[in-house]
């Protein structure tokens, strides 16, 4: 009998860890997609006016002689402003002047090295370059030489990005960046950031979540952009509900850095900071409802302008749950999320203490075995 005892005890000990109280509370969530863009350009290079042949290199060039070089600028990504810059070079290291290229567009302006285009590109657009290469009349023919041309095309997003066309760099201290990765097929999406609404209904014995398309994909971002959305609380029952919330994002990339406020219609914050400081999986208390009271809340998300190519091409997610509990069953809800916190923030210190017990509780039984056994 003894033996019995122990071992009830020791698995009582165990099974205290998994007990919980249950609430009938109600919960529904609704997912707010976002997505990155990306700044893409390929640059066209034709050999004939009709853009029908691909440009091949000639052998032989004559001063004075005009070679169809079309070189153009292709947006494949967000609409943007692009800057080029050209040079030839000789192998005899001979100078060759910027005149020698023809054809370059009346709506650029030179500042230093670069051409930079005063128009924006919108995406799918195509820019000329330049449309020809000529070496002067003057240049002597002295020995067969080499001539390489070489183009550098940048290109930044419009959005949120105003150059300066009159100063001497117009594109002030942008630090342009290489996009190291392979481009995506079928990626863009160009979306203008909008407000996004989402109704929020305890109707009954159930809570529904009602987001408009918008509210649920925000589109396409790219720094500096805000976006806005609302969701609306309204209660439909004949009693008065307690109305939690919480949101996770999970570890994302995209959204760590991005600048996150949610505020009541009342003017009261319930969160400004990152999205990667909010570290709480907790339920927090979005209001007191009484029965056909409405509510609102918004949240603001802006993405900083120092967000480089890193994010760009990227999804993120943001999950809002809201959990409508009556006057009679919130206690036992409040017990419940403290529960919850504590077995979180002490889940390891549990799990070791436990762990001990079991084991001091099983070396007692070997104990007491082998004196029974003697």
């Amino acid at each position: 009998m003894k033996k019995r005892r122990q071992l009830a005890v020791m698995a009582a000990i165990w099974m205290l860890g998994g007990i919980h109280a249950a609430a009938a509370e109600q919960e529904a969530s609704v997912t707010t997609d976002i997505q990155s863009g990306g700044v893409s350009i390929r640059m066209n290079r034709y050999g004939d006016a009709e853009k029908k042949q691909e440009w091949e290199d000639v052998e032989d060039i004559l001063p004075g002689q005009e070679i169809p070089m079309i070189t153009e600028i292709e947006n494949l990504g967000e609409d943007c402003f692009i800057r080029y810059r050209i040079r030839a070079e000789a192998e005899s290291k001979r100078e060759i002047p910027s005149a020698s290229f023809r054809g370059l567009p009346d709506d650029c302006v030179q500042k230093g090295e670069y051409f930079y285009d005063t128009n924006i590109l919108e995406h799918g657009e195509k820019e000329e370059l330049f449309t020809a290469f000529m070496l002067p009349e003057t240049w002597e023919q002295e020995e067969e030489d080499e001539i390489r041309i070489y183009v550098t095309a940048d290109a930044i997003q419009s959005r949120n990005f105003t150059p300066d066309f009159e100063s001497e760099n117009p594109w002030g201290d942008t630090r342009v960046q290489k996009v190291s990765e392979e481009e995506k097929e079928n990626q863009l999406r160009v979306a203008v950031p909008q407000k996004g609404l989402c109704r929020v209904v305890v109707e009954g014995d159930r809570i529904i979540t009602v987001p408009d398309s918008f509210f649920s994909e925000l589109g396409t971002v790219v720094p500096g952009d805000t976006v806005q959305g609302e969701i609306q609380i309204e209660n439909g029952c004949e009693q008065t509900e307690a109305v939690y919330w919480k949101l996770d994002s999970e570890e994302q990339t995209l959204l760590n850095p991005v600048e996150l406020k949610i505020e009541k219609s009342s003017g009261a914050i319930l969160y400004q900071g990152t999205i990667q400081e909010y570290q709480t999986d907790q339920f927090a208390l979005l209001g007191r409802y009484s029965p056909e009271e409405k509510d609102s809340l918004m949240f603001t998300l802006h993405f900083p302008e120092e967000m480089d190519n890193l994010y760009r091409l990227l999804n993120g997610q943001m999950t809002w749950t809201f959990r409508a509990v009556s006057e009679t069953q919130e206690a036992d809800f409040l017990q419940e999320e403290r529960r919850e916190t504590v077995k979180t923030g002490e889940e390891s210190h549990l799990f070791l203490l436990l762990l001990l017990m079991g084991s001091a509780c099983l070396v007692l039984l070997l104990i007491r075995k082998r004196r029974a056994d003697e």
